[in-house]
């Protein structure tokens, strides 16, 4: 999710970019629109090298029973992710 500050007089420039951004492709200039999205995809790739180097995989295979498998497709269709994801994005152990 990306916040922008509201369109005060502090930032007139808020107005002619959201204006260009929301009319993409048919807007008049995709300048910022460009760089906008050059930019989000650049914090993307730095936040996910850096959760990945913080985060690492266990080395070596994952053997898991049927058990397992059926809790943990019960897990995702609730939360909407794997078990191991949520406790990585939430910190918890479940």
């Amino acid at each position: 999710m990306i916040l922008l500050p509201p369109p005060t007089s502090s930032f007139e420039w808020l107005l002619e970019f959201e204006d260009e951004i929301f009319n993409y492709p048919n807007s008049r200039h995709d300048d910022q629109t460009d760089v906008f999205s050059m930019a989000i995809d650049f914090c993307h790739i730095i936040l996910q090298q850096g959760y990945e180097e913080s985060h690492p995989l266990p080395e070596g295979p994952i053997i898991h029973d049927v058990q397992w498998w059926d809790e943990e497709l019960a897990f995702k269709e609730k939360y909407g992710m794997s078990r191991e994801m949520y406790q990585r994005l939430s910190g918890y152990d479940l």
